[in-house]
């Protein structure tokens, strides 16, 4: 199912922006897309001449998707967010020197709209959501089916057996492609834990985690029909770390298949949509979703409610709840599959010694979190009484008093190489009691903070921290956070004070001022973002009361570091010739302006002394936040002006 043909209304739009022209007195280079109506976005990037240390990220509004890749080799990058708006930037090593050579060039992007042509059984859909099934036998084998999301095609997929393996169909894994493309491996991933928290389709999604694909192991000889498959891996980091098996466990192919008709239940990601599941029909003379063996061999014709994007979904057996065979696509007015005695002889080479069922758990909570110089990051459980968290044997714990000092693998995903990596983390309860992970007074909604312990200077480390929940040794739940650390400098300007716009915030920390970006009569309609991660909107995060937060930390002569917060707004005048706007739409500095009147805009930055009470009394404290101010044009030549607010606080 190729992702781009959801809809015949996607569209495409021809960016060509090289971030290596733009704003060149930077380190930093950033580019926003926001879309209305859209429910993904597909970013085509080419790369050439890039300098060793630089990469690029990518992350949507909430920072709930990160994709971050080493710019120093590759020609091409594929990536697809499943959101409407998308932040990129490129990162350039510290001894940068411009060569007009190097390219780091959005191509284009598409837009996939969020309207999507269903094709269901005789027009009617009797599908629910995965959460429809909690207390049912179909709930545990539906843990191992996910979405498989490569270069611009998508499909469902299923972890099978005891080992690194996933199926899905050949055209989900190399599109139109004859052979496996190694661009468009690099930028490939599964999309897991992906559905609706209660039995709503309108209710919200999970907090979607995201395994590195690593390779395509082998597949079919052609698109449609039985030789439609694929049998690919994820990268053994996330394997290992985020304890797969263990969680989502794996589905069985079965040996044999009834001859005459036998009912399944369907679990699939149909329109690139959280899980859902076909297993009654609303409108037929069968009941139940079913299969039917056809006269050429392994090929099933499929009774069931499916919609572009199922490829690849498992066919799972009402009774054995093992895979009788995968979706394929339709042929004429009927649906097709592979069956799974025909997939086990293609795939003996890689199975036979690991087509077991390995059961789920149950009950799975992810999270996606990320720590900074200035930003902690933290999950919440719930513990009950006589319940204790118990992370999985990849952490290694060391209690403290009011601590526990954890170690687990850390990927560097600037250089792909991986460490061990430690955090801080404080167990906070309700109370504000802290203590450590194992204390047993631990009750109710606990808060766990992780805090950055001697992580190397520059570098952005992905981890897994995987624990569960355990009383009276039985299981109770299973917690899976994706960790991002960032580690900067924040005292480090990444730009050259030169060409920048410096402001100097000179405030008393015990009275409220304020400070506007200096006007002129040529700004344009600019938008702001910070370019360090934590210290404010990057055009993502969220704001209150029209305004959005500005921090960092700041440090006086003796060393000591605080931290200290402002208010932040985007202003508006109503004509270009007033000197301040006297009448203004306060908006959040993040994002772009919409307004109808034209003119100028303008940063105005705030400081209130009852956000900054631990800074009264303590001395002088300096530091520097720095921004992009950017037309947001989209042009090659847009304007992209540097603003460095130079902060000394003085107590």
């Amino acid at each position: 199912m190729n992702i781009k043909k959801y809809a015949d209304n996607s569209k495409i739009i021809h960016v060509n922006h090289n971030f290596m022209q733009d704003n060149q007195s930077s380190l930093i280079r950033t580019f926003v897309i926001e879309e209305v109506n859209v429910q993904f976005i597909r970013l085509v990037f080419s790369l050439a001449n890039m300098p060793s240390g630089s990469y690029i990220e990518i992350t949507d509004r909430k920072r709930q998707h990160t994709r971050i890749f080493p710019l120093n080799n590759g020609a091409t990058l594929d990536v697809t967010f499943y959101n409407n708006c998308i932040d990129i930037k490129v990162i350039l090593p510290k001894n940068y020197h411009y060569n007009k050579n190097q390219i780091a060039e959005l191509t284009y992007y598409e837009a996939l709209p969020q309207d999507l042509t269903q094709i269901v059984e005789d027009s009617h859909d009797g599908r629910q959501p995965y959460m429809w099934y909690k207390n049912t036998p179909f709930f545990n084998p539906v843990r191992a089916v996910h979405f498989a999301a490569f270069n611009g095609y998508g499909g469902s997929c299923s972890f099978i057996g005891s080992a690194n393996h996933v199926l899905t169909n050949r055209h989900v894994a190399l599109g139109a492609n004859s052979q496996i493309d190694p661009e468009a491996i690099k930028s490939s991933e599964m999309w897991v834990n992906w559905h609706n928290i209660t039995n709503d389709f309108s209710s919200p999604i999970t907090d979607i985690i995201h395994f590195d694909i690593d390779k395509v192991l082998t597949y079919g000889k052609e698109i449609g029909g039985v030789e439609d498959y694929a049998l690919f891996t994820i990268t053994d980091f996330d394997y290992q770390n985020a304890h797969v098996k263990t969680l989502f466990g794996g589905l069985k192919l079965q040996e044999t298949i009834n001859n005459e008709r036998e009912n399944i239940y369907i679990p699939q990601h149909g329109g690139a949509k959280p899980l859902q599941i076909s297993a009654r029909l609303v409108s037929s003379m069968h009941p139940f979703a079913s299969i039917t063996p056809q006269p050429e061999y392994g090929d099933l014709f499929i009774l069931g409610d499916m919609e572009p994007g199922s490829s690849g979904s498992p066919l799972i057996g009402r009774e054995t709840h093992n895979i009788l065979g995968i979706l394929w696509g339709r042929f004429l007015f009927t649906q097709h599959s592979i069956s799974s005695p025909y997939l086990i002889d293609k795939l003996k080479d890689f199975i036979s010694d690991s087509n077991i069922h390995i059961k789920a758990q149950d009950n799975i909570v992810s999270h996606n979190i990320e720590a900074t110089p200035v930003d902690n990051a933290e999950i919440k459980v719930i513990l009950g009484d006589k319940e204790q968290l118990i992370p999985f044997d990849t952490i290694l714990v060391e209690n403290h008093d009011g601590y526990s000092i954890v170690e687990m693998a850390g990927l560097d995903l600037t250089t792909r190489k991986t460490m061990p990596v430690k955090y801080k983390v404080l167990a906070i309860m309700s109370n504000h009691q802290v203590s450590h992970l194992n204390d047993p007074a631990l009750i109710g909604e606990v808060t766990l903070r992780f805090i950055p312990y001697q992580h190397p200077q520059d570098t952005v480390i992905k981890s897994w921290f995987v624990a569960r929940i355990e009383r009276d040794g039985e299981i109770v739940n299973n917690y899976i956070t994706r960790i991002l650390s960032y580690n900067y400098d924040v005292f480090e300007i990444p730009f050259d004070v030169n060409n920048a716009d410096c402001l100097p915030l000179i405030f008393d920390a015990k009275q409220a001022n304020t400070i506007l970006h200096p006007f002129t009569e040529t700004n344009p309609n600019l938008s702001f973002y910070t370019l360090r991660h934590g210290q404010g909107p990057e055009n993502v995060g969220e704001i209150s009361d029209g305004y959005s937060i500005l921090k960092t930390q700041v440090i006086n002569a003796k060393g000591e570091k605080e931290l200290v917060t402002f208010q932040a707004y985007r202003i508006k005048s109503v004509t270009a010739s007033e000197p301040y706007p006297l009448i203004s739409t306060p908006s959040r500095i993040n994002v772009k302006c919409n307004y109808d009147f034209k003119g100028p805009s303008y940063l105005r930055v705030c400081y209130y002394p009852e956000d900054n009470l631990h800074l009264i009394g303590k001395g002088t404290f300096k530091g520097i936040i720095a921004l992009h101010g950017s037309d947001e044009s989209g042009s090659t030549d847009r304007l992209c002006k540097n603003i460095l607010l130079d902060i000394t606080i003085n107590g």
